[in-house]
């Protein structure tokens, strides 16, 4: 490669390697202005504590005199005096911006109001009310946390909302003393509240009782289990016969036949009888599937009752025939 070509070459990796870093550089700025603008909207909607959160993201991310401001600002705003004076020093001792930075000079404003934290009193708040959104002086300070919030000499409104309720007092602070402050919103007790609704239903009656369609199945089963055994006994006296015959046993033989006569005519008997029996509960199940039931309307109520309390809730249902 000649020195020319060296040359050409080295130049365009320059050129590349200063194009990418300046792409990359152009990424980070783009992501963090749009960090900062998510965050100052949190804060707009009245939820500082989420954006804080969201500031102190964007500060692990990027070293900058803008998040370190905005982070003491949101401290001030949520009266946390040592964190906002962290960050507002963290400003006017960075090498990355001047004195006549517009930011610079908002800063060196707020450490000469603020002064030493020991200037100032306060309230040690306690939240005990369920969702309770917190308001100091008319100003949304976003979810209620137990801390103490310091103030300026003088009177201050504490107020919180929640599920419950809403909660409002005013303190008086003086400077080195706090106000001991519990957010509390007890739980409003609901009234018992009763729903009773009539109703009616209908009962079906079969127009003939079903009890003696299967009485007279059963019985009619239990004649031809009868009638069987029977033929069954009239073959066995049939065979002695048989072999009372072949010894010449006439006595035997004459017995066996009259049994076997008789025998057949009490079976055949049963069959008939049992036939026409189980016959007639097969027609009285036919006619309960044709003829019409009778048709009952009943009346009825249902009651039911909810009483909600501080201490719980209460759910009872009763049913009246």
């Amino acid at each position: 490669m000649s020195l020319k070509s060296s040359w050409i070459f080295l130049l365009i990796c320059v050129f590349s390697l200063v194009s990418t870093s300046a792409y990359a550089e152009d990424k980070a700025a783009e992501d963090f202005a749009n960090r900062m603008v998510e965050a100052a909207e949190t804060l707009k909607g009245g939820q500082m504590w989420d954006g804080l959160e969201q500031y102190l993201v964007i500060a692990s991310l990027y070293s900058a005199p803008e998040v370190n401001y905005a982070l003491g600002r949101t401290y001030q705003r949520l009266h946390q005096c040592s964190d906002a004076l962290t960050y507002y020093y963290k400003v006017i001792t960075s090498q990355d911006i001047a004195e006549d930075n517009p930011i610079y000079m908002r800063t060196v404003e707020a450490l000469d109001k603020i002064g030493t934290c020991a200037d100032w009193g306060g309230v040690t708040l306690q939240c005990q009310a369920r969702g309770a959104e917190l308001v100091i002086d008319g100003e949304k300070i976003g979810r209620c946390k137990d801390r103490v919030y310091i103030l300026p000499d003088g009177e201050h409104t504490i107020e919180g909302s929640g599920i419950d309720g809403t909660f409002k007092q005013t303190v008086t602070v003086s400077k080195g003393k706090f106000e001991d402050v519990t957010v509390k919103i007890d739980p409003k007790a609901i009234e018992v509240v009763k729903v009773e609704k009539e109703s009616h239903h209908f009962e079906y009656e079969p127009a003939i009782n079903p009890v003696y369609q299967w009485t007279f199945m059963g019985v009619g089963a239990a004649l031809l289990v009868t009638s069987g055994f029977m033929l069954a006994y009239s073959y066995d006296a049939k065979y002695i016969g048989l072999d009372a015959k072949h010894v010449g046993d006439t006595q035997t033989f004459n017995d066996a036949k009259d049994a076997v006569d008789m025998t057949k005519i009490i079976s055949w008997s049963l069959v008939g009888a049992g036939a026409a029996t189980f016959l007639t509960g097969v027609s009285l199940w036919i006619a309960n599937a044709v003829l019409d039931p009778e048709v009952k309307e009943v009346d009825a109520a249902v009651q039911a009752g909810i009483a909600v309390t501080p201490s719980g809730a209460n759910l009872s249902l009763s049913y009246r025939f």
